[in-house]
């Protein structure tokens, strides 16, 4: 089977095409995830100059087609649509269900016995409010529509789109992950964090992620474990202000460590070095922090949304209510009264079995592979 990955994003500032494919490193292991698993894979990639090159298993096909970051809402990138149907693939992969008229238009690019399949990337469906809001809602019918399945982390976070009638009927929803990761935890931990449990947040300082709902689980939780202390490990700082008003107050003074932004490197010595991985997030397509706190063997403490039920499987740790900080801080303590050793090995097992680039691999052939004959087998 033929799979070629149609990715539209262009970063700004790239000096040349392994420099792109370095910044986008999980478009890069997911293809040789896929690879891995039997497919023959190409990625067919907008970019400043055309080129090919191959690497491992892939091939890469650059095309220039438009210098803009992203297309324009109506911009279609024509010479990258023929460039995706001249690898002559079983399999179009959309990265990203944002790009709804480019879509069709794919489509409309392809032989009608190449599946196409649109890949969700966070972000909820157009909301009918105005003009603006049915204008993007009716787009993303239209366009949507042209798709043969979608992958989604989960099939519940698929609900909202078909209930909007984005997602048809007949058009299937695989769960397999947004990504993985290759991170994994130290031999040996050169980083110590202080805190009997330490406790880990890695995520944006942002509304959804919900820092200050977990702030407050902490200072509920210190009656009963009056030596916890959070470290947290942050790309961005939307609510940085409000967070440190929080941590100077006398219940939380001392207790919390901002460490702001850690190379990607870096993160699995603090991964390894916490007891308690904790995130408030109220919504997630992938839950990129978790996995890579399941990689490294930390157990989670974090929100009960679809994507995180998914990633853990209710398996290890607990999840708890979004907004709710007295919930938060029953999980805290039940978590952290359990036998750690376990949870760890428990967390370790199931990024293995189901969380790692072979097991997405292995997930997302097996979708494409059911996509292929629903297509081949329609009128």
């Amino acid at each position: 089977m033929h799979v070629a990955i149609v990715s539209y994003p262009l970063p700004a500032h790239v000096p040349g095409p392994h420099a792109l494919i370095e910044r986008f490193y999980a478009l890069r292991d997911w293809a040789e995830a896929l690879a891995a698993a039997g497919a023959r894979v190409t990625v067919v990639q907008r970019f400043y100059d055309d080129t090919a090159m191959q690497i491992g298993s892939v091939r890469y096909q650059f095309v220039r087609d438009g210098r803009r970051q992203l297309p324009r809402t109506w911009h279609i990138p024509r010479r990258l649509h023929r460039a995706v149907a001249a690898v002559g693939p079983d399999v179009a992969h959309l990265q990203g269900q944002i790009f709804p008229l480019q879509a069709r238009a794919l489509r409309a690019a392809l032989p009608p016995r190449v599946a196409l399949v649109v890949q969700h990337h966070a972000g909820d469906p157009p909301a009918p409010h105005g003009l603006r809001g049915a204008a993007h809602l009716a787009l993303a019918r239209l366009g949507l529509a042209a798709a043969d399945g979608f992958l989604f982390t989960s099939t519940e976070l698929a609900r909202p789109w078909r209930a909007a009638g984005i997602i048809r009927p007949h058009q299937p929803v695989y769960p397999v992950l947004e990504a993985s990761t290759t991170l994994r935890a130290p031999a040996r931990v050169p980083v110590r964090l202080t805190g009997e449990p330490a406790l880990l947040w890695v995520g944006r300082l942002h509304p959804v992620k919900d820092p200050l709902t977990v702030l407050e689980g902490l200072a509920r939780a210190l009656p009963q474990l009056p030596g916890a202390r959070l470290t947290m490990i942050y790309g961005s700082e939307e609510l940085l202000g409000a967070v440190q008003r929080r941590i100077a107050q006398p219940d939380l003074a001392g207790r919390v460590a901002l460490l702001g932004r850690l190379p990607q490197c870096q993160l699995p010595d603090y991964y390894a070095a916490a007891d308690l991985f904790v995130l408030g997030s109220h919504r997630e397509g992938g839950g990129f922090a978790l996995i890579e706190a399941l990689a490294c063997g930390l157990p989670p403490v974090i929100t009960d949304i679809p994507a995180f039920r998914a990633v853990t499987g209710g398996a290890v740790g607990a999840h708890w209510p979004p907004g709710d900080a007295e919930a938060c801080a029953r999980a805290i303590v039940a978590v952290a009264r359990r036998n750690l050793d376990r949870e760890r090995e428990a967390a370790r097992d199931r990024f293995e079995r189901v969380l790692s680039w072979e097991a997405v691999g292995r997930a997302a052939y097996a979708a494409y592979a059911d996509l292929v004959r629903r297509v081949c087998a329609s009128p």
